[in-house]
């Protein structure tokens, strides 16, 4: 009778372990079954920017870094639940490269991450992040030459800023009482160089984004907007 128990209780609690396992461990390991994206993980960079391509270093990293590895969540040092989202090796355990249907990082977005009280991935994001796992999701980024001949705030800046900072200080979740989304938000920060302190890494600031800078450019052209007076153009 009691190596009969014994059994019961050894049993009982492998199935536990089991039904306990995170659905993100689950999904990545299904996600490194089926990847089907070949060798990848070099990074590339071209020379100019396709328009028709998605660039991971240009356009998913900002967004996954913003709404998802941040501080408290699935950064490098948090790795809320065992989820880390900071970098390329990291965020490609989540994706099915060539399939975004069969892809964590795609499905579940939308689908209670970012959680319902925060900012949520625009149905733009949301397409850019489907559109580079269909094409192989790459370790790919791109150079073009700096525009600085253009910097208003409705086409540019705010672009930027939505992109970069939106995560954690959009309209609805505003981390630390700071909201990076309407020009009447952004102009509080703008006017008194809080905002260029930050992206600029000056020191004894708090840089922001906290993990990583700013593309030269974008920081160039949130320079030349502020030293412009802010206009609302």
């Amino acid at each position: 009778m009691i190596k009969l128990r014994s059994i019961i209780v050894v049993v009982s609690v492998a199935f536990l372990a089991w039904s306990c396992t995170h659905p993100a461990e689950n999904a990545t390991a299904n996600n490194q079954n089926n990847n089907t994206g070949g060798n990848n993980n070099t990074n590339t960079t071209d020379k100019s920017c396709n328009p028709d391509s998605v660039y991971f270093a240009n356009d998913i990293l900002p967004i996954v870094q913003s709404n998802c590895a941040k501080s408290g969540c699935h950064d490098s040092k948090s790795h809320r639940e065992g989820v880390n989202l900071s970098d390329y090796k990291n965020i490609k355990r989540y994706v099915n490269a060539g399939n975004p249907n069969r892809s964590t990082l795609f499905s579940i977005i939308g689908r209670g991450m970012p959680p319902y009280y925060e900012q949520q991935v625009s149905s733009t994001q949301k397409q850019a992040i489907g559109d580079w796992i269909s094409q192989g999701a790459k370790n790919n980024s791109c150079t073009d030459a700096c525009d600085t001949t253009n910097y208003g705030f409705k086409d540019v800046i705010q672009p930027i800023l939505t992109k970069y900072c939106g995560g954690c200080h959009g309209a609805s979740s505003g981390s630390a009482g700071v909201k990076m989304i309407g020009y009447d938000n952004v102009v509080v920060y703008a006017d008194d160089y809080s905002l260029l302190n930050a992206i600029q890494r000056v020191p004894g600031r708090l840089p922001m984004p906290p993990d990583n800078a700013l593309p030269d450019c974008e920081v160039k052209l949130i320079e030349l907007w502020i030293n412009a007076g802010t206009p609302n153009n």
